[in-house]
């Protein structure tokens, strides 16, 4: 049963990176980034282990809204075959689109604010060696 679980698992991340990859497109090109892949600069600055743990925490929000919308679906159907009343539906409609709507603002915070300070990491890297080579020059003539 754990492996059926894992297996699912891997097929809703997929499908969420899927349907989340326009956003993830259009933060990324808000902040220019020159390395090819971003992990490049948080292991120039020996911050790769905290940069890790923020692309988890973007692919679990991704996860969980995409998981959100899909049981307020399952559970309102359920709550409404069931004839469980009105109250136990409206509790199931907004607990899950809260749910789904907080994970989502907070996929799009954490998204937006890793581009940002790795773009601002980046610049600090490429400021410092533009330093470094007009003192070298400098000091040459």
């Amino acid at each position: 049963m754990l492996g059926w679980c894992y297996i699912l698992g891997l097929i809703v991340d997929r499908i969420a990176d899927i349907i989340y990859d326009k956003r993830k497109m259009h933060i990324k090109e808000k902040y220019p980034i020159e390395a090819e892949t971003s992990i490049i600069v948080w292991e120039h600055f020996k911050q790769d282990a905290f940069a890790t743990f923020t692309l988890s925490r973007i692919r679990l929000m991704r996860s969980t809204a995409l998981n959100s919308f899909a049981m307020l679906i399952v559970c309102t159907y359920a709550v409404i075959k069931y004839h469980c009343g009105w109250k136990i539906t409206m509790l199931t409609v907004v607990g899950f689109l809260t749910m789904a709507i907080a994970s989502d603002l907070a996929h799009f915070n954490l998204l937006n604010n890793y581009y940002k300070k790795t773009m601002k990491l980046e610049n600090s890297y490429l400021n410092k060696g533009d330093v470094k080579s007009s003192e070298k020059a400098s000091s040459q003539s």
